[in-house]
């Protein structure tokens, strides 16, 4: 599984292939800017591991997997939740809380 480090975009956390220092922006927070200052992502959530963990969680019942993908949640967000306003996780749907 392919985590996101460093170079990635600023805004939306986007990895980049090249780090050409100082802040980096990538083409679509330039063209479309967010409403949000800062995002961050663990993964990129093609097909592959993050997918299948993913939907492991949401669709299979696996909660054993929300500890340890939290705890890289947490990693990846650490530093924008210090400064961040607020923290907005996404629920279910209510058919799938059943």
């Amino acid at each position: 599984m392919a985590l996101i480090k460093k170079p990635y975009c600023d805004r939306l956390g986007v990895p980049f292939s090249l780090d050409t220092g100082g802040q980096l922006i990538s083409p679509e927070a330039f063209a479309n800017p967010p409403v949000y200052r800062k995002a961050r992502a663990v993964a990129c959530f093609d097909d592959g591991p993050v997918r299948d963990l993913v939907h492991r969680l949401k669709y299979g019942d696996r909660v054993e997997l929300a500890g340890p993908m939290g705890l890289w949640m947490a990693r990846a967000g650490a530093e924008i939740l210090a400064d961040a306003d607020m923290l907005i996780p996404v629920p279910l749907h209510r058919r799938r809380l059943f």
